[in-house]
């Protein structure tokens, strides 16, 4: 039974008993004492609440107000508790992301909350209403400082009775983004065909008729999309591949959307279980250091709690010439790279950065990103490449038993861990 469950269970069995309690007292002709009702509330006066009592269906039978109408009751704790509502101020580069949340963690939607904003020192305050009833207010081009977030009392609910302190940086800063998810999107939000226009340029110069084959001593791998449907990965396994790299989501080409992979965490969890090592990629398409902090932050918390043992990684391509960030400089796409692999490295894991041999020849000041694991794509039998690699994405024409079509095939040079 979760945690949830248990609590409801409480206050049911809290309620039946007061209600035989007042059946008792009304046949006896006692006059009944009702409560007064809680016309205001603090946060401190619901610090002791039904969470104290760990679940023990029991408690109220050490609980010595339970039966006292003159005061708080144990299932009028319960009550206060589900009532209680919190603060929480996000912010990433001169914006305000706040978001009201209920006595669970998750956001307190339908009501038109009225939110007061004010910047530490000053006496002038911004007044803002949730007009959308989602829980969520965004503020953008928001001067840098530290600010002060009150939510103002609404009926029928217990609001923080000291506000909530955020501070809002003038650049973005090379960290994770907390509340990243609530910014993540299904591909059914999206358009797919305009949005979903991952290219691979290997392909343009490929050996006319590329390698296939994956047998050998080296540790072989491949690397797919959700787009394959299901795969039959104990097929895979049995192959001879040892390792997949799977697309955890993309930005849209086109709307500039993060959006999830459907397929990702299935697969990973399914390939785990074959024994393939795996790692995770996310399709760039950030034009803006800002985006680029939210596709790794994205790509982190998509891939938290899967256990994976292979990179994560930013892949970095072109959309055809249709997306957002085809046009970009070899300055500014490399700049945007290392914001993304930094972001990560801040967060204790060591990026990766997925291009072709093309790219990283004439598209990406490459000497900037050899600190990091560089993940290579040339379509040559030998590859021309001259830099430093650590895996080598050798194909797209690959066949694997348990997966339906061509996918990537790679070879991986990492150390094994012990």
């Amino acid at each position: 039974m979760d945690y949830k469950l248990k609590r409801i269970v409480i206050l049911l069995a809290s309620l039946a008993v007061l209600a035989v309690l007042f059946i008792v007292l009304l046949a006896n002709r006692q006059n009944m004492v009702k409560r007064p009702a809680t016309t205001t509330a603090s946060a401190a006066s619901v610090s002791q609440s039904a969470s104290s009592y760990n679940g023990n269906l029991y408690a109220w039978k050490n609980d010595e107000t339970f039966f006292d109408h003159d005061k708080d009751s144990f299932a009028a704790r319960i009550m206060d508790d589900m009532k209680t509502l919190s603060v929480r101020a996000v912010s990433t580069e001169k914006d305000l992301r706040i978001q009201v949340l209920d006595y669970e963690g998750n956001l307190s939607v339908g009501n038109a909350f009225d939110i007061s904003v004010k910047k530490a020192g000053s006496t002038d305050t911004s007044y803002y209403q949730d007009a959308d009833k989602d829980g969520i207010l965004y503020l953008d081009d928001i001067p840098a400082g530290n600010y002060e977030i009150f939510l103002a009392p609404i009926e029928g609910y217990i609001v923080p009775s000291a506000p909530v302190s955020v501070r809002v940086p003038e650049k973005v800063e090379k960290k994770l983004i907390e509340d990243i998810s609530l910014a993540l999107c299904e591909e059914s939000d999206i358009e797919k065909n305009a949005d979903d226009l991952m290219k691979v340029s290997a392909t343009a110069d490929a050996d006319k008729k590329q390698v296939t084959t994956y047998k050998g001593d080296s540790k072989y791998g491949i690397d797919i999309t959700g787009d394959y449907g299901e795969v039959d990965w104990v097929k895979v396994y049995d192959s001879g591949i040892r390792f997949v790299m799977l697309r955890a989501g993309y930005r849209g080409a086109s709307s500039g959307k993060l959006i999830k992979d459907p397929n990702f965490a299935i697969n990973a969890l399914n390939a785990r279980r074959a024994g393939l090592d795996v790692g995770a990629y996310f399709f760039s398409q950030a034009v803006n250091e800002r985006e680029a902090v939210e596709e790794a932050s994205a790509l982190f918390v998509l891939s938290s709690g899967l256990n994976l043992s292979y990179p994560l990684c930013i892949r970095i391509d072109g959309a055809g010439g249709n997306g957002r960030a085809d046009d970009l400089s070899e300055e500014e796409r490399t700049s945007l790279a290392e914001a993304f692999c930094l972001t990560l490295r801040n967060s204790g894991v060591e990026p990766f950065v997925y291009a072709s041999h093309k790219w990283l020849n004439n598209k990406l000041v490459t000497k900037r990103l050899e600190k990091y694991g560089i993940w290579l794509s040339e379509y040559h039998k030998t590859p021309t490449y001259e830099g430093y690699f650590d895996m080598w994405q050798y194909s797209g024409k690959g066949k694997v038993p348990g997966i339906q079509g061509e996918v990537g095939l790679n070879i991986s040079y990492l150390k094994e861990s012990d």
